[in-house]
């Protein structure tokens, strides 16, 4: 069994990497300056210790639950001793803490509290990760009378530090190793039932020294308590219920995976950013894509939290405007890697219908920003229409890999949607420059004229066309042939639908795991059946088959992947895919309304 973590985080920083034995593997915040993440590591970078009379309490079989969800709780006993750690990172907070509750009977043993830590390695990550060169200062602040870490690459990039009710009791710090211990007494409470000690060792994160130390400073003012409760009424009031506990647990863990890892706020510039994962777990990480944020993350961050929502819309109306429909870019906007996708392109298209649905908020469209940003996503659509066929073209699938033959229909399905959201806009904005719904109805006779072909004797939609008679039969989990009722293009009983979905369910499509424990789809860029599938098949007819399968997978320890093992369920590729738990929210959410969940 592959590696398991229990990820939490807030809008500031993000611990991806909390291992089974308690370990904080990393911890990261974004940072605009930096265009991505930077990461603090260690060997691990912190480890709790703790010690009962003395004898240091084995941290290898502790067990685990996300209390409300969201926070990693872990449970362990030792000489009579019951402690509970829990892992909290409070919103709009620039840091986190570790609260460790403990109970014992009869008479109370010393209990210490430590944290060993490794100020390892300082890492940037876009995709790819790399090391940042820099030196480690670690000294007294008069702030907290503690230590303080600064990395410095000229002046101060972050700093770092801790504090706890009282001070802490022992500080060490082996500059030559780099490693650091903080360790605190547990002073009990005696009860009814036996005796209690709760201790909260928090962490604050800053561009320098005092905007890290005052934001521990602040937490404990707050107190732990009241921290702890705050964030646990906020998830409470937003999780999410079906008819089994499995299935919650993917739906709930997935949609604060989503919240927390799919956006989040720079520390340098206290902006709102949207990326595919802030966890270096996944290969393409800190960066952002249009389809991914907008067609799977957004329509959950919209359920989870309204208001949040339209901040990402302001953040791609401004920030990410100027290369809309460019493959990726960074999270300020620039472009990252080129290559034109229509999906892309249309992307902003349907998160923006999708939040006039839920809200109503038709002033949000009235804004420059907006109007800007629409008329330009227009005239960019237009230019890769063909000279004489309502069709359109892409350079990019929706894999980001490159197209065999120009014209998709997939995308074509995503245009004639586009066109009709132009057209509902344009209605209540009374504008007449475009002739959305026109153009719509062209290119909806357009892809029945030209994107059908028959196979073994049954007319199917093909993959894509170069208009010129050349046609292939292929599909892609991110931008599928089964979607096309979803966007309410053609009914789900058509004869052609109904053809398609039975080809590439079948032996005749090369990438249908047909014989394998999960009969799902996937494709060539990576041959396993992907998690997008199945929130497809919750979309398209498939139900069932879909939370069949979902009910035998726990993925990536719940948390959605890019694909999983045929036989086993495990995640195969793309762990802690932050933007695909926000569609798999999606596609269960609309699975349990259809079922009056």
């Amino acid at each position: 069994m592959k590696k398991r973590y229990y990820p939490t985080g807030n809008e500031y920083i993000a611990l991806p990497t909390i291992a089974e034995n308690g370990a904080i593997e990393s911890i990261n915040y974004l940072s605009m300056l930096d265009r991505g993440v930077i990461e603090l590591t260690g060997d691990p970078f912190l480890m709790p210790v703790l010690t009962v009379n003395g004898e240091v309490v084995p941290m290898d079989h502790l067990t685990w639950e996300w209390e409300s969800y969201w926070i990693p709780t872990f449970r362990v006993e030792s000489n009579g001793v019951r402690i509970c750690g829990k892992y909290v990172a409070p919103q709009h907070t620039k840091g986190f803490f570790l609260r460790i509750e403990i109970e014992a009977e009869g008479k109370t043993p010393e209990v210490m509290i430590g944290l060993n830590g490794h100020f390892g390695e300082v890492i940037h990550s876009i995709n790819e990760s790399k090391p940042v060169e820099g030196t480690r200062e670690v000294y007294h602040s008069l702030w907290n009378q503690g230590l303080v870490f600064d990395f410095r690459t000229g002046v101060t990039k972050f700093s770092f530090g801790f504090l706890t009710e009282g001070g802490f009791d022992q500080q060490e710090w082996k500059e030559e190793a780099a490693t650091f211990f903080l360790e605190k007494k547990v002073q009990w409470q005696s009860g009814k039932s036996g005796s209690t000690g709760t201790v909260d060792l928090f962490m604050g994160i800053g561009l320098e020294e005092v905007g890290a130390v005052t934001q521990a400073i602040h937490m404990q003012r707050e107190t732990g308590d009241v921290l702890v409760q705050q964030l646990k009424d906020w998830l409470n009031e937003r999780a999410l219920y079906l008819y089994d506990d499995h299935l919650n647990q993917i739906l709930n863990v997935n949609q604060f995976f989503n919240y927390f890892y799919a956006t989040g706020n720079t520390l340098d510039t206290e902006e709102r950013i949207l990326c595919t994962s802030r966890s270096p777990r996944y290969y393409v990480s800190a960066a952002y894509w249009d389809r991914d944020s907008l067609i799977w993350s957004f329509p959950a961050l919209l359920l989870t939290e309204p208001e949040t929502a339209k901040e990402a819309l302001e953040y791609v109306f401004t920030r990410q405007i100027k290369n809309i429909g460019v493959h990726s870019r960074y999270i300020d906007g620039i472009v990252l890697e080129p290559g034109f996708e229509m999906d892309e392109l249309c992307a902003p298209l349907l998160a923006l219908e999708q939040y006039l649905d839920v809200t109503g908020d038709w002033s949000f469209v009235e804004e420059t920003m907006v109007k800007k940003g629409l008329h330009l996503i227009w005239n960019r659509m237009m230019s890769w229409k063909h000279e004489s066929v309502d069709l359109f073209g892409t350079f990019l699938m929706p894999t980001d890999d490159m197209r065999v033959y120009p014209y998709l229909t997939y995308n074509n399905v995503l245009v004639w949607k586009a066109l009709r959201i132009f057209e509902k806009i344009d209605e209540k904005l009374q504008n007449r420059e475009r002739d959305a719904s026109a153009l719509a109805n062209r290119v909806e006779q357009a892809i029945w004229a030209n994107m059908i072909v028959e196979l073994d004797g049954k007319k199917v939609f093909c993959w894509s066309t170069d208009l010129e008679g050349q046609t292939d039969f292929y599909d892609e989990p991110p931008g599928s042939l089964t979607m096309f009722s979803y966007y309410g293009f053609v009914e789900a009983e058509n004869e052609v639908v109904q053809n398609t979905m039975a080809r590439l369910y079948s032996s005749a499509f090369d990438h249908y795991f047909g014989d394998s424990s999960f009969q799902e789809l996937g494709c060539s860029h990576a041959d396993h059946p992907w998690i997008l599938s199945i929130c497809n098949s919750l979309l398209n007819g498939r139900k069932v088959e879909a939370l069949e399968m979902l009910s035998r997978t726990d993925m990536d320890n719940f948390i959605a992947c890019e694909s999983i093992d045929e036989d086993t369920g495990e995640w195969a590729t793309g762990a802690h895919f932050a933007t695909c738990a926000g569609f798999l929210v999606h596609a269960l959410a609309v699975a349990g309304r259809e079922d009056g969940e």
